[in-house]
């Protein structure tokens, strides 16, 4: 579980999630959001909350997840 767990370690065990989830399912360089829900048992609320968390890494463009530079 994530009991004794600092809140950093937290940020940074599901910031390496939601990168693994992104990379294992974006084939086209693209993954949707409800796929991104699906994968990691999260909310779509969740899934824009951890974009914005990650700061620029990752954007969202009509409904799907982009590496940041990828989404012309």
């Amino acid at each position: 579980g994530t009991r004794g767990q600092t809140q950093r370690v937290r940020a940074e065990n599901a910031a390496e999630e939601f990168r693994n989830a992104f990379y294992v399912q974006a084939i086209d360089g693209s993954v949707s959001v409800p796929d991104m829900m699906a994968y990691l048992n999260i909310s779509d609320k969740t899934v824009y909350a951890r974009i914005k968390k990650l700061d620029g890494e990752f954007v969202l463009k009509k409904g799907r997840v982009y590496r940041a530079g990828d989404a012309e």
